[in-house]
């Protein structure tokens, strides 16, 4: 039997963690689809371009701005307002490269599309709900070329699928090594389709706003913001998912957790300026380059930390609204009253 002391002492606990939970969860029930999904590989798939004319204004009218983006920015290939650049969407099409692709996106994604655009709509009908007055965006599926996995802009967010096919599918295993390196392609999972795009989405989003890259630790919140964000927008997708990690890299992190902080906190680095000492602790790669941690920590470490700091300090304050938690630019006072596990 339990001693009255120990009782009570446990019961304190329980208190003290459920004082503690964070039960911002959106409540979407009366949120009706907010996106609008569009196909620009199949669109394409279908265009006969011996009418050219009539082909480019139908493909305007249909994506709008993003033909343009298309084009100009993500091919690179011809002005989006000129009919005669379908003349280089045909001959892009008809690459080898791009008919395996092609033909990659439409075996792995020809009958389950629609698993990931209803993930999709469920993440932005919750971001919705804390953000009721945000323009969303038209969702774009296309092939990029491999030249981007996911493009925001204002008015669209284009997914190259890709980028999703899986690290062991033939067109992700015949990459060139030098351009898509190991750790890149390990990442090239249909699992990671989701979180990737509303991550991509949510970085461009609010940067504008919010984003100040004058220092390691504004860069830093920045992103533990966005991944708070993230989390409640995508509440069913596992934690690994939302960074891009393995399960063994989670768990590793997670049992690491006061030592990083230790560590970190020892680095003396918070208010570090130079780019290429910031980027150790946010930038992709196989792991985080800095002295003091060992190799087998995963890459992007400092964007976990942040992430577990902007957890903490929202379970801490739990009047604070999201749209608070971006606009809260206290970074002392968060790094200070965070306790890690």
């Amino acid at each position: 039997m339990l001693s009255r002391h120990l009782f009570y002492t446990v019961i304190i606990a329980l208190l003290f963690i459920s004082c503690e939970s964070d039960d911002r969860q959106a409540d979407i029930s009366a949120i009706e689809q907010q996106v609008q999904f569009l196909n620009l590989k199949d669109s394409l798939a279908q265009t006969d371009f011996t009418q050219q004319e009539e082909e480019y204004q139908r493909l305007y009218q249909s994506f709008g701005n993003f033909w343009t983006n298309y084009t100009e920015d993500i091919l690179r290939i011809g002005s989006g307002r000129e009919s005669s650049t379908l003349n280089q969407i045909e001959q892009f099409l008809t690459f080898p490269d791009i008919k395996a692709s092609d033909e990659g996106i439409t075996e792995i994604y020809g009958t389950s599309l629609s698993t990931y655009t209803k993930s999709i709509d469920l993440g932005f009908r919750r971001y919705h709900y804390f953000f009721p007055n945000d323009r969303l965006p038209d969702v774009v599926f296309m092939n990029s070329g491999h030249n981007f996995a996911v493009f925001p802009s204002e008015a669209h967010l284009g997914i190259g699928l890709e980028f999703f096919l899986g690290k062991d599918h033939f067109i992700s295993s015949t990459l060139d090594p030098q351009m898509f390196p190991q750790y890149m392609r390990n990442k090239m999972e249909p699992r990671l389709l989701v979180p990737d795009a509303l991550r991509g989405w949510l970085l461009v989003r609010f940067q504008d706003d919010y984003y100040h890259e004058e220092n390691l630790i504004s860069n830093l919140m920045y992103w533990g913001k966005v991944m708070y964000l993230l989390e409640r927008m995508l509440p069913e997708v596992d934690k690994e998912n939302l960074m891009d990690y393995s399960k063994e890299e989670l768990a590793w992190c997670e049992s690491h957790e006061r030592s990083l902080w230790v560590e970190f906190s020892q680095q003396d680095v918070l208010y570090e300026t130079r780019r290429f000492e910031i980027n150790r602790w946010i930038v992709d790669g196989p792991f985080t380059r800095v002295d003091g941690l060992p190799q087998e920590t995963p890459s992007r470490i400092g964007v976990w930390i942040a992430w577990q700091i902007a957890n903490d300090y929202m379970k801490r304050n739990p009047d604070k609204t999201i749209q608070q938690l971006f606009e809260d630019e206290n970074y002392l006072a968060m790094l200070n009253a965070y306790r890690p596990n």
